[in-house]
């Protein structure tokens, strides 16, 4: 490993434990074994190192989402493979996912800030992508009507919530998996058109 990538991986792990405030350049460049110079040698300053980080994270965040193939042949496939992704994009990598979902809110009081900037990009991107599913799923009949933006929002605020429960660690989760796809399948899904789904 290069100095510049020990340098990364260093700042990912002390932003993704203690928090931007609480990280400092120092601390990166003694826990990396170089001086302070070197770290800003690789990031202009703090907030670039974590801009640098955020931009990463998101990329990791948006590419799971892009990898999977939501075009499923029944839109309920679709929703589940987006739930397992949101299940599963933790335990990948929960340093990215603890800048995302823990350092990130604590500065969205900056309208142009990075972190501002990244979550308008998630919500947009991941509302269309629920908003598509949805629209979908109910043109075909194979959903209950809905009301598709409070459902797409409703939606959302459960996968942030799935996001967070995870990184809390506070509660047992086994089953949470199961009990939420479940529980879409019962609320949007027609009787009778329910798909067979993966375990």
């Amino acid at each position: 490993m290069n100095r510049k990538e020990s340098i990364y991986k260093t700042g990912l792990r002390l932003f993704s434990a203690q928090g931007y405030e609480a990280t400092t350049t120092l601390q990166i460049a003694k826990a990396v074994g170089v001086t302070e110079p070197a770290v800003f040698y690789h990031f202009k300053n703090k907030n670039a190192f974590f801009s640098t980080i955020l931009e990463k994270a998101s990329e990791f965040y948006f590419r799971r989402i892009d990898d999977q193939q939501l075009s499923a042949p029944t839109a309920f496939e679709s929703l589940d493979r987006l739930l397992r992704i949101h299940f599963s994009v933790v335990a990948e990598n929960p340093e990215y996912m603890h800048i995302l979902l823990r350092a990130c809110p604590a500065r969205l009081d900056n309208p142009d800030g990075p972190c501002t900037k990244i979550y308008r990009q998630a919500r947009f991107k991941l509302k269309k992508v629920l908003t598509d599913i949805l629209i979908r799923g109910t043109t075909s009949g194979e959903f209950n009507p809905v009301d598709i933006d409070a459902t797409a929002n409703m939606l959302l605020a459960m996968l942030n919530g799935i996001m967070h429960q995870q990184l809390a660690s506070w509660d047992n989760l086994e089953g949470v998996e199961s009990a939420t796809i479940a529980f879409c399948n019962n609320a949007l899904v027609r009787p009778g058109k329910a798909p067979k789904l993966e375990k």
